[in-house]
């Protein structure tokens, strides 16, 4: 018996998330910058620069996270993964 175990077997308990981020204040989408998926006891288990379109897709195991921006903005939100999932992030800008 041979028994192939493939990239798909690997990821298929993973999640799709995918994030878009506005600016708070003009909804105006946020591009170039870094988002961070955060678990629950505090680790970074992913992290992904948002395109033209201010989004970022996030491939996660079930369970409940911290969506937030790497710097430069405040802003985050709280999700609970069990299927696929889209969420808004409004930031705003630090000023230093």
């Amino acid at each position: 018996m041979v028994i192939i175990i493939s990239h798909y077997a690997r990821t298929s308990n993973k999640i799709r998330l995918t994030v878009r981020v506005i600016y708070l204040l003009d909804q105006s989408v946020v591009t170039g910058a870094t988002v961070e998926v955060v678990s629950s006891n505090g680790r970074v288990v992913s992290r992904r620069s948002l395109d033209g379109e201010g989004t970022a897709a996030f491939y996660v195991s079930p369970g409940i996270y911290v969506v937030r921006m790497a710097s430069g903005y405040t802003g985050q939100v709280e999700i609970e993964l069990r299927s696929d999932k889209e969420v808004t992030l409004k930031v705003i800008p630090v000023l230093h």
